[in-house]
């Protein structure tokens, strides 16, 4: 019992780390990253933590109410959506990652203009 708290308990926590991530960051692909790419990830990520949030509601709330999983399908349903978003979201962090390395190795005039002065 004690080891499925703490495995819920970091999930959770990795999830949120995620997300705070995904808030502030930005990357992606070959071509110089665009507004609507930045965008795009930003927008599927809270996407990705909404409907985790959305689909484990009902289980969480059990959860938190009974201070354990009811059964030990609920259990493994959550563990799965919770691995579901927290798969999807690190694909996102990738490709954030890349479009900042992009996006800081970028050496042209119009930097400026592209990204804003810092």
């Amino acid at each position: 019992m004690g080891t499925s708290i703490k495995r819920t308990t970091k999930i959770a926590t990795a999830l949120s780390v995620a997300f705070l991530f995904l808030s502030s960051s930005s990357g992606f692909a070959d071509a110089l990253p665009t507004a609507e790419d930045i965008n795009s990830l930003a927008e599927n990520a809270k996407l990705t933590a909404g409907t985790f949030i959305q689909q484990s509601f009902k289980l969480r709330m059990q959860y938190e109410f009974s201070g354990r999983f009811l059964t030990d399908d609920d259990k493994e349903n959550l563990y799965k959506l919770a691995k579901n978003a927290g798969d999807k979201l690190q694909a996102i962090v990738k490709k954030q990652e890349i479009q900042k390395q992009q996006i800081e190795d970028y050496q042209g005039d119009d930097w400026d203009a592209r990204y804003g002065s810092t």
